[in-house]
């Protein structure tokens, strides 16, 4: 196979994932003979696949055959989606340093050693993680690339965009980012947040080569709110004379508890955590000094026996609905929440996982339950993306020679590109594995798709008896736990007298749609004669053909060539009595026939 190889003269771009989805960011800089990838996360399972798999990793092939020239990872901040994925892919045959600001280090450093004695159980040791801190504005060298990081405000600490120099220009990749005049950590950020990017350039004498912006919010109008506002809405809710009130937000969202914690403080109540991310990053938050207003942990059961229901806030992970995390385990638990309690959902659902936080909500509410989101009391979020309107804004104060939308579904890409166009830029939009080459020319920098595409087919994790392992995208297995989910599952089990062909003692077992349950109990008889039947008739046929091809009319019943064995019939019979409920449903479950011949 023949590499992709930057040259001296141009700067490459490749996002390997996360320009066809929301989450499992990894992106690709070659330039003079090498590469820098900047962030590897993880992505959310589908709501087909929830429960099977655990995550969507990035594809590591490109990486680890190109291994030797990849200067390092860059991390520009520290949710899951973009650094989540360094655990699974970095160690033998990925080992080259990975920079990150000082929040994400901490965080990568204890997940890599927590994940790190998990994988030693199966693997032996792993080799250390080359991890190296940057401060955001900092200015480091991985020749032949020069990195500015330019501090940003988001929903995490020390969020940074990057600014990287070379030879050819500077390109800038924006990272998640908002604007935020009264952000709760961090200074304040307004249109200029990227004007360095522009100087910098001008400085080296270096074209703008080309801004990748972030997509997620680009359907959003107006202001995406200062992180400050939310602390007087919380006061507000935890003033009214509501018994136990239960917040969920994304355990990394460090300014969205300092807000509650004063909120609370302000209103006579005491604040506990619940769920191990949550203890995790507040832990680090508190190395950080990011984190005074908390306090100690309270333990659940601490508050529970000194303090009243009306006079706490418990903080729970599980905002996005996920399978064991603490709320989800309140909605279908023990009773711990009870009618007139409140919980508040202090985030948006981010696409794909609208399925599970709705049986998360839906459970609360059959216990009598107060659902309390940003569509019933949007002051209690903000985001942490800078919408539509506020990157025109910005867009409009630069002048890069090209810009590309990164960080979201074709839709965010597609709408972000037309934003971007309205203030003058010229667009180019790429999805998973195409790649662009920026090269200077006495016209400008030319910008042209690469011919050939990386490796970008998504890779599924699961822990099978605590194992992990990869399984590709167009593994028959997540092929065929999708198509469950999607469209159920039945047994048919029946007793076959094959001399007269007829059926004389069918059962049929339904799993994952009470739709087909009542299918098959209505209809299922008259389903399975007219597979019989279509099966009856493909097998003639077929035998009516060799038969020709032998030089013979009319084959008798005594010398009839075999059809295949018992089992290969059964596999046709599943198939047929598959298209048969198709045709009643207009969903082709997956079938497996148990036959008894007799």
């Amino acid at each position: 196979m023949t590499e992709l190889v930057p040259r001296e003269g141009e700067v490459l771009f490749v996002p390997v994932s996360g320009c066809n989805e929301i989450g499992r960011n990894l992106t690709l800089y070659g330039h003079d003979g090498a590469w820098i990838a900047v962030d590897c996360g993880i992505g959310f399972p589908p709501a087909n696949l929830q429960g099977t798999v655990d995550a969507i990793l990035p594809n590591p092939e490109f990486l680890y055959r190109n291994a030797a020239n990849i200067r390092a990872l860059v991390i520009t901040h520290a949710h899951e989606d973009h650094l989540g994925a360094i655990p699974y892919l970095w160690g033998e045959q990925l080992t080259c340093p990975v920079f990150a600001p000082p929040f994400a280090a901490r965080l990568l450093q204890k997940k890599w050693h927590r994940m790190g004695e998990f994988f030693n159980a199966f693997e032996g040791a792993r080799p250390p993680l080359a991890l190296r801190t940057y401060e955001t504005g900092e200015r480091f060298a991985l020749p032949p690339f020069h990195i500015t990081a330019l501090p940003v405000a988001h929903s995490v600490p020390d969020s940074c965009a990057l600014c990287i120099e070379t030879s050819c220009g500077v390109v800038l990749h924006s990272g998640d980012w908002k604007l935020d005049a009264n952000p709760v950590i961090g200074a304040p950020r307004s249109e200029n947040l990227f004007d360095a990017a522009e100087n910098i350039g001008k400085k080296q004498h270096l074209p703008f080569v080309a801004m990748m912006g972030d997509s997620t919010n680009m359907f959003s109008e107006g202001a995406s709110g200062d992180e400050a506002s939310t602390q007087p809405a919380f006061e507000n809710l935890f003033r009214k004379p509501y018994r136990r009130i239960v917040v969920t937000l994304f355990a990394s969202n460090i300014a969205r508890i300092i807000s509650v914690a004063r909120a609370a403080k302000a209103c006579g109540r005491r604040v506990s955590i619940a769920g191990s991310a949550l203890h995790r990053l507040t832990e680090i938050a508190r190395d950080g000094n990011l984190l005074q207003e908390l306090g100690q942990d309270i333990t659940l059961e601490s508050l529970n026996a000194r303090l009243p229901a009306e006079q706490t806030v418990l903080l729970a992970t599980g905002s996005q609905g996920e399978i064991g995390s603490f709320m989800h385990r309140l909605a279908h638990g023990n009773g711990f929440l009870t009618r007139g309690d409140v919980a508040v959902f202090s985030s948006r659902t981010i696409p794909g996982n609208e399925v599970a936080v709705g049986k998360v909500k839906n459970a609360l509410t059959k216990k009598g339950v107060k659902i309390i989101d940003h569509h019933t009391l949007p002051a209690l979020h903000v985001s942490g993306h800078a919408t539509g309107e506020e990157a025109e804004r910005v867009y409009r104060r630069l002048r890069p020679q090209w810009f590309v939308p990164i960080h979201g579904e074709p839709r965010h890409l597609q709408e972000n590109a037309r934003r971007a166009e309205k203030v003058g830029l010229k667009t180019r939009i790429v999805y998973n594995g195409q790649g662009l080459r920026f090269a200077r020319s006495a016209k400008g920098v030319l910008c042209e798709p690469l011919a050939t595409p990386l490796p970008a087919e998504e890779q599924y994790l699961e822990r099978s008896n605590d194992l992990p392992r990869w399984l590709p995208q167009s593994d028959r297995g997540i092929k065929e736990r999708s198509k469950l989910s999607e469209n159920g599952a039945c047994a048919c089990i029946l007793t076959l007298d094959e001399e007269n062909a007829e059926v004389s003692e069918v059962h049929f077992l339904a799993f994952g749609d009470h739709k087909l349950e009542a299918l098959l109990e209505r209809q299922g008889r008259s389903l399975l004669r007219d597979a019989l039947e279509a099966v009856e008739a493909r097998t003639e046929r077929h035998s009516e053909k060799r038969w020709e091809r032998r030089g013979k009319r009319t084959p008798s019943v005594t010398n009839a060539p075999d059809d295949g064995d018992a089992s290969s019939k059964d596999r046709s019979l599943a198939r047929a009595f598959a298209k048969q409920i198709a045709k009643a449903t207009g969903r082709r479950p997956l079938v497996k026939m148990l036959v008894k011949r007799r």
